[in-house]
Formats: C-alpha cells, sequence, structure tokens
C-alpha cells in the first residue's frame, strides 16, 4: 500500500489536529508528482465537495471557540501547508479538472447559458465543446472550492446554532483578502522565499493580454508579477461564484432554482467592504516590491474596470433579488447591511465623506439605483413587518441614519436629476469592458421610463409619510406597553411567575422585556427624526399626528374595514395595524359559556370533570330550575343570579351570520361549576383553607363558612341589582 493510500485510509479515524499534522508532514516530504495525485482528494476532504455532498472540515461552522479553530486556521492561512501545497503543484504546471454537472446552480446554468465562457478566469478554461469540465491550475482549483463551499455546505449545519462572521471560513476569507488583495502595500510576496509560485507557464502577459490585471513587469519583477495574477485570479474567482453575471432573462430563471442564504450574503458583504478600501489604492509601495518594478501600477485599468462595472451590476442583481424575495424575516438584517456598506464607501477609504463630497458625487451618479431603487423596494418591505420588534426597528434606524448623513439626500436627489434628464451615467470605462451594452442599459431604463419610483417624487413622499406614521404607531404602541405592564390575566401572570423561576440564574432575565421595549421607542424616535431632515417633513404636522395616535378615542377603534353584505372585510392598512399591535378585534365567545375551549388560566382535566358534574345536576334538576327562575320575587331572582349566565350582547358590527346565529340561541337556566376548574379560585380556595388551619378550623367548618359567605354575597347583590 503507498503511502498515499494509507493516508486516505487513516483520515477517517484521526482527529483534525492529527490530519492537519500529518498532511503538514505529506507536504513537506513528498515529491511534487505523489502530492499532484491526492491534491484533489485532499481539497475535498478540507473545503468539501462542490455538490455538497462531502462536507469536509466544516468550514463555515467551525466557530471560533472550537479547540480545533486555530489547527484549522493555521492549515489554510495563505502562508500555510495548503497553500503552500497549491505553489508547489502551480509552478509544475499541474492541472486538474471540475466536472461542470457537479457544479452550484448558478455557475452550472451560466456556463449552459454560454455567459460564464466569456468570463476571463474562464477563458479558454472549456476544452471540450459540450461544456462538460473545466481544466483549471492548482490556484484556481483550491479557490474555486473554497469560494464554493459557503454556497453547498449550508444545508449541512443549518440545525446548529452557529454565525459565520465568527467561523473559521470567515476569517480566511478575510485573511486571502488581506494577504492577495491589501489595501496597504503590495500584494504579498511569498514568506520566507519558501512559498515561491509561478504564474502557469500557458499564460501569456503583455499588453494585448485578456488576463484581468494586465502586467508589463520586467524579468527580474517575476515574483511581483505572480503575486498580482493570484491577486487577479482570486477576485475572478470570487465575483463568479458569489456573484454570477447573466442576462436579464437568465436571472430571472435563477430566481425559481436558487435559494440565497445567510451565510452568503455575509461573504459579499465583507468582499464589498474589501472592495470599497481596494478601490482608494492606486499604486505599489516602494518599499513593498522589488526596486526594478517599483514604477508598475497594481491597481491597472483592467483592475478598476472590473471594480466599476462587473462587480456592481452584479451586486446590484444580488440585491435587488433579495429585496424582492427574501423572507420577511429579521435575518434580512444581513442583505440591509451589505446595501448600507456598499452605498457609504466613505467608510472603508480615507477619504472622509464630510471632506471629499464632490469625490462621492461622481460615485453617487453612477451608482444611483443602489440608492434610489432599493430604498423604494425596503419601503415596500416595511409594509409587512412588525415595527414594534426590536431587530426590524433596529433595521429601518440603521435605514435612515444612512440617508441622513449631511448634504446625502441632496447628492442622491441631484443624481437622480440627472438620471431621468440625461440618461444613465456610466464610467467611460464601463462600455470598454466585455459586458454587453443592451445588458447595461437594461437597469436604468426602468427607472427612466417609470418616474413614480423616483426617490424625492410626490408618490415615493407620500409613501414615507406612511412609513412615518407606521413609526409614530409603533412608538406608541412600545410607550404603552412600558406604561401598563400590569395590565396582563392571571394566565399570562402564572406563565411569567413560571418563565422569571427558571431564569433566575440569567443576568437580568426579568429587565429583558423592559429594556427592549425602551430602546425600541427611541430607535422608532431617531428614525422618524431621521427621516424627517431627509425629506424636510414638517415638524408640526408629525406632532398632530403623534397627539392624535396618542388619544384614547383612537386606541379604541377597530382595525380598518370594509362593510359588505357578508360582513366586515379587512382591508390593507387594517392587516398592517393588526400586524403591528395597533388596534384589533375584540373577540368574545357568543356560545354555550361550558363548550368554549380551555383557557390557559385553567386546568383541562377540572374543566371536563366539572362539566360532567354539571352536566349530571342540571339534567336531574332542570325542571326545577325553570320553575325557580321563573318566580317574580326575590327567590326567583336570586336563583337567577346562580343559574342564568347572561348572553354578551355585542358592541360592534358583525356578518349576517353570526347576527342569525346570535338571534336564533336561547340560554337555559342551569348550573356551572366551571369556575372551580380555574387557577386563580383554586388558589383563592388553597388561602381561605390554610387561614382556616392556622386559627384550627376544620376542612368541613371551612367549607360552610364559604359556602355561606358565598351566599351572602349572592343575596346582597340580587338586592342591589333589584333597586
Amino acid at each position: 500500500m503507498s503511502s498515499s493510500d494509507h493516508l486516505k485510509t487513516d483520515w477517517t479515524i484521526k482527529s483534525l489536529p492529527q490530519q492537519c499534522t500529518e498532511m503538514t508532514k505529506e507536504i513537506d516530504d513528498k515529491p511534487v508528482k505523489e502530492l499532484c495525485v491526492i491534491f484533489p482528494w485532499l481539497v475535498e476532504r478540507v473545503v468539501g465537495s462542490l455538490d455538497g455532498s462531502t462536507v469536509g472540515w466544516s468550514l463555515s461552522s467551525l466557530q471560533a471557540h472550537s479547540s480545533d479553530y486555530s489547527n484549522v486556521l493555521e492549515f489554510l492561512q495563505p502562508s500555510g501547508p495548503m497553500l503552500k501545497l497549491v505553489y508547489k503543484l502551480q509552478a509544475e504546471d499541474y492541472n486538474f479538472e471540475i466536472q461542470v454537472a457537479n457544479l452550484p446552480d448558478r455557475v452550472r446554468i451560466s456556463i449552459y447559458e454560454g455567459v460564464i465562457s466569456n468570463s476571463r478566469i474562464f477563458l479558454n478554461k472549456l476544452p471540450s465543446q459540450n461544456h462538460q469540465r473545466l481544466s483549471l491550475n492548482a490556484f484556481e482549483y483550491f479557490m474555486f472550492y473554497f469560494a464554493t463551499s459557503v454556497i453547498t455546505q449550508r444545508d449541512h449545519h443549518s440545525g446548529q446554532q452557529t454565525s459565520i462572521s465568527n467561523s473559521v471560513y470567515f476569517a480566511l476569507v478575510d485573511a486571502y483578502f488581506k494577504h492577495f488583495l491589501p489595501t496597504e502595500g503590495s500584494p504579498h510576496s511569498d514568506v520566507k522565499g519558501t512559498l515561491t509560485s509561478h504564474i502557469p507557464r500557458s499564460s501569456k502577459y503583455s499588453e494585448t493580454s485578456k488576463g484581468l490585471l494586465k502586467c508589463q513587469c520586467p524579468v527580474n519583477a517575476e515574483t511581483t508579477n505572480q503575486s498580482i495574477w493570484r491577486s487577479g485570479t482570486m477576485l475572478q474567482i470570487f465575483l463568479e461564484i458569489w456573484l454570477p453575471h447573466f442576462p436579464l432573462e437568465t436571472h430571472q430563471k435563477l430566481n425559481e432554482v436558487s435559494v440565497i442564504t445567510e451565510e452568503h450574503i455575509l461573504v459579499v458583504r465583507l468582499l464589498v467592504k474589501h472592495m470599497h478600501a481596494l478601490s482608494g489604492k492606486t499604486k505599489l509601495d516602494q518599499s513593498d516590491i522589488l526596486p526594478s518594478a517599483h514604477s508598475e501600477t497594481y491597481l491597472s485599468e483592467d483592475f478598476k474596470r472590473v471594480v466599476t462595472s462587473e462587480y456592481a451590476q452584479r451586486l446590484y442583481l444580488l440585491l435587488l433579488h433579495c429585496f424582492k424575495q427574501w423572507p420577511m424575516e429579521t435575518s434580512f438584517r444581513a442583505v440591509l447591511e451589505t446595501w448600507l456598506s456598499y452605498i457609504q464607501p466613505w467608510r472603508y477609504q480615507k477619504h472622509v465623506y464630510s471632506e471629499s463630497k464632490e469625490k462621492w458625487a461622481s460615485f453617487i451618479q453612477e451608482n444611483i439605483l443602489m440608492y434610489t431603487r432599493l430604498f423604494s423596494f425596503f419601503l415596500k418591505r416595511l409594509a409587512h413587518v412588525d415595527l414594534v420588534n426590536i431587530d426590524n426597528a433596529t433595521m429601518v434606524f440603521r435605514m435612515t441614519k444612512v440617508f441622513a448623513q449631511t448634504s446625502l439626500p441632496e447628492l442622491i436627489e441631484n443624481g437622480e436629476k440627472l438620471l431621468l434628464h440625461q440618461g444613465p451615467l456610466l464610467p467611460s470605462t464601463l462600455m470598454a469592458s466585455q459586458v454587453q451594452p443592451t445588458e447595461i442599459a437594461a437597469l436604468p431604463k426602468t427607472h427612466t421610463n417609470n418616474k413614480k419610483l423616483q426617490m424625492f417624487g410626490v408618490e415615493m413622499r407620500a409613501e414615507v409619510l406612511k412609513l412615518v406614521q407606521r413609526l409614530m404607531q409603533a412608538q406608541q404602541t412600545a410607550k404603552t406597553t412600558l406604561d401598563q405592564p400590569a395590565n396582563v390575566s392571571v394566565g399570562q401572570f402564572l406563565c411569567s411567575w413560571k418563565r422569571s423561576i427558571l431564569k433566575t440564574n440569567s443576568e437580568g432575565g426579568g429587565n429583558d422585556i423592559t429594556k427592549s421595549d425602551m430602546k425600541t421607542v427611541e430607535l422608532l424616535k431617531k428614525a422618524v427624526d431621521n427621516l424627517k431632515q431627509v425629506y424636510n417633513l414638517n415638524t408640526g404636522h408629525l406632532s398632530q399626528m403623534m397627539m392624535n395616535m396618542g388619544s384614547v378615542e383612537e386606541s379604541k377603534q377597530l382595525p380598518d374595514c370594509i362593510h359588505s353584505e357578508n360582513g366586515l372585510i379587512l382591508t390593507d392598512l387594517g392587516r398592517m395595524q393588526i400586524i403591528n399591535g395597533l388596534r384589533r378585534f375584540d373577540i368574545e365567545y357568543q356560545g354555550d359559556p361550558q363548550l368554549q375551549p380551555v383557557r390557559s388560566y385553567e386546568n383541562a382535566v377540572l374543566v371536563q370533570l366539572m362539566f360532567w358534574i354539571a352536566t349530571l345536576i342540571n339534567n336531574r334538576l332542570e325542571g326545577h330550575m325553570n320553575d325557580l327562575c321563573s318566580q317574580q320575587n326575590l327567590l326567583g331572582r336570586l336563583g337567577q343570579h346562580y343559574l342564568i349566565i347572561s348572553t354578551v350582547k355585542g358592541r360592534f358590527p358583525r356578518s349576517t351570520v353570526t347576527q342569525q346565529s346570535q338571534e336564533d340561541y336561547h340560554l337555559r337556566p342551569r348550573l356551572t361549576l366551571r369556575t372551580f376548574a380555574s387557577y386563580r379560585t383554586l388558589l383563592i380556595l388553597l388561602l381561605l383553607y390554610s387561614l382556616g388551619s392556622l386559627f384550627s378550623i376544620s376542612p368541613l367548618f371551612s367549607t360552610c363558612l364559604i359556602l355561606m359567605l358565598s351566599f351572602l354575597y349572592g343575596l346582597c347583590m340580587t338586592v342591589y341589582v333589584g333597586k
């Protein structure tokens, strides 16, 4: 058995640290020819397979608190053993094939549609006419698997409580960005000279090359040339996997077969932040490169073109899809933060926004749809969520805080006017790219031909006013919750009491809800203030709206409804009011009180037992009860007090069906014992018997006293009601 076979056989029975140690030894000791054989197998065992059937080390679920975290991070970091193996294989021009059928849906469909074959990274990588496989060198092969794993491995740890931002995968993505695409200095040369890598011999770099980064470095600047090639290759692979580019028709098809996950969005946000930081860099630092290459440009025009055109369009399509299709869940926060990160490039560059507004005006104009159209889609989402929820309130506040930055509304409005009057403002480099002009123009046209989408138009201002009203209503609801903490039922009290006992060991568990409501009120108030600043809203009008919503009459109103021949029908506004807890119907049980569902404050077994006993008594004494209640004297009224349960008269309009059923319903005199199934009644009885035992009163005598007091209470109530 060869050493490679022995390694594969023992792999599953060894711990992860042992796997790292043994593989590091193999990489250091074995010749490249033997390492080439196990390389595809090793990549799958570490990163996972492209189709998700092999999990590998579960990089996106391996958390920082895990004991294996440091071992994996050290093994896969840019200067680690895995990349050392990659560089060895790349130096010898070994190629490895990937079956197209095993690729993620988005990449596979793009290949079959013929889009990805025009990509620079896949140029000449599809040797077969039917596009059945990709031929990649070692660096491309590893990065392809690594970028794909965050998409394909999501189902294997969905049941675990993990955070990808705290995972080894997220740390590695950040490390690769900093190493291969540094925001300061040049792409890192090989550590200690031991990781010497080479550009594939089949790649030609000249002034007419179609590579991502054009290099004209002198021969003795080979190390810098290699580093730049790796930088461009890694970036393009990440773009193709995380932000695939298609014609609009293909993108619609993909929406039906591909699901975007929170993990995917979070790594895209990391890409966005790094690209912003990188776009502010123009040249290599002379101290970081070879002396003979100090005049070469790190970020070439090709690189800038990718950043300003292809990357921006791909991100826009991805975010647009998420804004439309993402579930109404708080996980949308990842999408929101990715969007806000892109529209604030000044946060990640040395050019401060307040000091370089003219610089950012051109960026806003070139990306105007990122600001205006996505803003309108976010407003549509807010119409269907509970704004009293602290997570949703936080998202609204975050968005309004960004758009309320000084002069930003003015820059957006100016950019939108230029778009509507002059057409799309696109960088000159965009038209020189390989993207089809029809695809570029498709997006701005949808905005230009539909003026109601203007962010500062009349229709959008009306939508913003509706949002402000809802924010104020939600703020009022949250305040009401704070002001009336004791307005709860007995069942809610018992449940909260039980939860408080279970949380005695938690920190501040009893004040969590109160603190959350206080923060919600504060966030909603700041969101309203920010929108007032963005749209110059009338403060007096908004104050009057708040006073009206705080009135008692408003709080007692029904949800917005339409009267029809079949009764009340909720409108969209009424649904929104119910969702946000602003208004509600007073739902009352209209049937036999003894047959109503078991309440939270009742014991189900006792309810059934009391019903059985009461039914037995009512069946035997029905005639006597009717005779007693029909008498027109004190005894008859006393019988009515104990035996007749008066019907609940409706205070609000009901449907014709409900009214008919209520008119036809007649309640006969009968005994009900359901009150003895209530926890409150049982608690009172327990306290009374305990009190009697303190005074040496027997249970039988205590029962007699309780029955006597109950009779006297009923007698007093009967006399009082009669008068």
